[in-house]
């Protein structure tokens, strides 16, 4: 996934696949959770995701593709974001019993530069 431009204001459609060391998309029927946190390079929480959507937390919508989910940042949400870098946080939950602790951190990656705009006169 490459950083693109994400204007402060605007819209945006995010995929996200999921795959084990071996490259093959993880099913979903071994997910049992999925929560993403984008950041700014300050380190500030911007957004949260998940799929059983905890209080405070956006909804994450599981794709008919194996591994695969979307998240979408509507309009008001990204309206505030400062200039810079926007990063996801992945973390997921699955099931293995080599696993005992809980959620996986899956990768941080850097997805959008944030280009200002006067939101208020759009």
């Amino acid at each position: 996934m490459a950083a693109s431009t994400f204007y402060a204001g605007s819209s945006e459609l995010v995929t996200v696949v999921h795959k084990d060391s071996a490259g093959v998309a993880i099913p979903h029927s071994t997910i049992t959770e999925a929560r993403y946190i984008l950041k700014n390079d300050q380190g500030d929480t911007l957004l949260k995701y998940a799929l059983s959507s905890p209080a405070g937390w956006k909804t994450l919508t599981a794709d008919s593709a194996a591994g695969t989910f979307t998240f979408i940042i509507k309009e008001p949400d990204g309206k505030d974001w400062i200039k810079g870098k926007v990063f996801l946080e992945t973390w997921i939950k699955i099931t293995d019993s080599a696993m005992t602790d809980g959620f996986k951190p899956m990768n941080q990656v850097h997805i959008f530069n944030v280009s200002e705009t006067n939101y208020s006169l759009q």
